[in-house]
């Protein structure tokens, strides 16, 4: 899709699609949201997006194809349904004219939410470990700088 104007909401980007395209990208986003009801809907390089702490599935709609992003990994059963699908980088690509497979794109928002969230569990679980590593070497050397600078005025 051809824009001159980045749109600001999935309903600006929606209402500038090809009229042939609406009612796909309204069906998706509505199935999206109904099996990730946690994500919260962006747009991010020009394409709608649902993010939970960050980006996990783009759509898009093209002159001959909705495209999804990013690539799904895992499932083998998931993996073989999606093959026919598949653009040379693993980038999902529906073609009008062999009908939406709605169901395949909801397992596929499923699975990149599940695979963005245990990334996102891991990093917030990685920064956790930091910050009580630093709070407790602190606690060893007799704190940070600012508060061994506020005991030596204080003598």
């Amino acid at each position: 899709m051809r824009e001159t104007t980045t749109p600001s909401s999935i309903d600006g980007y929606i209402a500038a699609a090809p009229p042939s395209a609406r009612a796909i990208l309204s069906e998706i986003r509505r199935r999206v949201k109904r099996r990730v009801p946690d994500a919260t809907e962006t747009i991010s390089y020009r394409m709608p997006a649902f993010r939970i702490d960050r980006i996990f599935f783009y759509f898009a709609a093209f002159k001959e194809h909705i495209g999804v992003f990013p690539p799904v990994h895992g499932d083998p059963g998931l993996m073989a349904s999606l093959a026919p699908y598949r653009g040379p980088k693993g980038n999902l690509r529906f073609p009008y004219a062999d009908g939406i497979p709605y169901e395949l794109i909801e397992r596929v928002a499923v699975a990149l939410a599940e695979e963005h969230g245990r990334r996102a569990l891991t990093a917030r679980r990685a920064k956790a470990s930091d910050a009580a590593t630093r709070t407790t070497a602190a606690s060893r050397t007799g704190g940070d700088k600012a508060s061994r600078r506020g005991a030596r005025r204080a003598e």
